[in-house]
């Protein structure tokens, strides 16, 4: 995953997560204070500049008496598009790396066959 495609799957739940802190009227030290981090790492998750762990967010899951696939939908559509995009790149690559290899075996099956004769 790029660095561009990080930044807008942290941004989505980042913004989740302030509207759902807003919709409690808790500050940024209240909600730390629940899910046991500072609230450094609050104001980080919510710009995006990093994402909370599997366990992190299973606490605000619970906090916000929200199911996780709520917390985080929007996250999942980013990865789901992310995936297929990896997919298809690593398909390209192994194409060509195949195609590589192929070209590769007959230019020294060529090669083989002039220097050597038709075997047989």
């Amino acid at each position: 995953m790029n660095q561009e495609e990080q930044e807008k799957k942290c941004l989505y739940l980042g913004s989740r997560l302030q509207r759902l802190r807003a919709q409690y009227n808790w500050s940024q030290q209240e909600l730390a204070d629940q899910v046991y981090v500072t609230r450094q790492t609050i104001s980080n998750w919510e710009t995006g500049k990093n994402y909370p762990d599997l366990q992190s967010l299973l606490l605000l899951s619970k906090i916000f008496a929200i199911s996780l696939d709520d917390l985080v939908k929007g996250d999942l559509e980013i990865m789901r598009e992310t995936i297929k995009r990896s997919d298809i790149h690593s398909m390209y690559v192994y194409t060509y790396l195949m195609i590589g290899l192929i070209m590769a075996a007959i230019i020294a099956f060529g090669l083989a066959i002039h220097r050597f004769g038709w075997p047989g």
